[in-house]
């Protein structure tokens, strides 16, 4: 199969005995894995994967600001404008596809700025005489 010596033994397979030593932690894992993908699975059924996308990112972002603050990683402009990036182009995305006809008629920017203002309000009708 593999040439005898290619393999470091460090990547040898575990003993018996220490399989069953971490059984339970192995278990744990496969719950933790499992539960992931159901958790997964409704998130997207019941928001939609634009969101599922978004926090994905928003994990990322995340990752990467943990790093900077506890770490003191150091953030290239080309990261800090790359992920810029990806959270309005997530956002353009989601305002095309909930709200097509502003988008249309107003453009991009007019159409978020329309859906943040709301519907517009409705007058009061003036008394007759």
């Amino acid at each position: 199969v593999m040439p005898a010596g290619s393999v470091p033994a460090t990547l040898a397979l575990p003993s018996a005995e220490k399989v069953y030593e971490f059984a339970p932690l192995l278990l744990l894992n496969c719950i933790i894995a499992f539960a992931l993908n159901v958790s997964t699975t409704l998130m997207i059924k019941y928001t939609s994967a634009v969101s599922y996308i978004f926090m994905g990112v928003l994990k990322d972002v995340v990752a990467v600001v943990v790093s900077v603050v506890v770490l003191h990683e150091e953030v290239s402009g080309m990261q800090r404008f790359a992920f810029c990036m990806q959270i309005f182009a997530v956002l353009v995305w989601s305002l095309l596809k909930s709200a097509p006809p502003e988008v249309q008629e107003r453009g991009i920017a007019g159409a978020a700025v329309a859906l943040f203002q709301g519907p517009p309000a409705k007058k009061a009708d003036a008394p007759k005489d």
